[in-house]
């Protein structure tokens, strides 16, 4: 992702996709409405194909364009390609609450008990989502597509789509690999599961790794700092990330979780050591 110098705005943007009621804008940029053209009319060109890294003013901002069909992408959006999916603003500068321009108990609010200082005030409906943290600073602003939107979503998908408030998030990984190594394979799915995070912008990343023979806690510790890294250089907000060290397995293995901030956090299933 290319990130390009501070820019000043004054303009609004044409929307153009799915009629009916919008998501809340950015600058005039909306979800689900917006294209990449709009972007880079506004912020300037991207290299990245599946969105870009902006500083604006006081703000850093990621954007994330649709990236291929229903054919291709069952589990994304019936929109063409190059359509604004999410955007995530993340203040430089300290802002509070009180500075905010609604009225967050009108929101409903999720807490996970992982990350009970980072509370998400969610408005399903108007499509947007503040985090804050200790319930002073926002730390983090997303745009995304709003509960009326879900029509939008391609039709295989047949499982309950992973929209800002839902609870059915699969209990099962969504990656998983073996070895205490983050080579080009595993960064190609590390990275296709940070995009998948960005477009839940209720749920968290959890990682947790287990040790095999040969390998020590340490290693195993190092490697879930490096994936949290990673992730957080592909524009994961760290507040969002949990690494778990889940013990002992007859191999070294990797498994990251997307769960909804209202569930309880995956367990760890280690296998059993046996020794001699």
């Amino acid at each position: 992702m290319k990130v390009l110098g501070t820019i000043s705005l004054c303009a609004c943007i044409l929307a153009g996709a799915p009629m009916g009621a919008a998501a809340k804008s950015w600058r005039g940029l909306t979800p689900l409405r917006s294209m990449r053209a709009d972007v880079e009319r506004l912020l300037g060109h991207s290299d990245a194909p599946s969105g870009g890294v902006y500083k604006v003013e006081n703000e850093a901002v990621f954007i994330q364009y649709q990236e291929g069909s229903c054919k291709d992408k069952p589990t994304g959006w019936n929109v063409a390609r190059g359509t604004v999916i999410n955007i995530e603003v993340r203040p430089i500068r300290q802002l509070s609450v009180a500075e905010l321009p609604v009225d967050l108990s009108k929101f409903t609010k999720k807490v996970n008990p992982e990350l009970p200082d980072f509370i998400h005030y969610i408005d399903a409906e108007e499509g947007v989502t503040y985090v804050v943290y200790n319930e002073a600073k926002v730390v983090n602003i997303y745009y995304h597509p709003t509960a009326g939107d879900l029509r939008f979503r391609c039709p295989k998908y047949a499982a309950p789509p992973l929209a800002p408030g839902a609870d059915t998030y699969s209990s099962r990984p969504s990656v998983t690999y073996h070895g205490l190594r983050l080579n080009s394979g595993v960064k190609r799915l590390v990275a296709k599961f940070a995009r998948d995070l960005e477009a839940q912008p209720t749920a968290a990343a959890y990682v947790i790794a287990y040790r095999g023979p040969g390998s020590r806690v340490r290693a195993v510790r190092a490697h879930l700092e490096q994936v949290k890294e990673y992730l957080n250089g592909l524009g994961v907000a760290r507040g969002r990330i949990v690494i778990i060290n889940g013990g002992y397995r007859k191999k070294p293995t990797v498994e990251l979780f997307l769960r909804s901030l209202n569930l309880p956090p995956p367990a760890a299933s280690p296998g059993r050591r046996v020794s001699g």
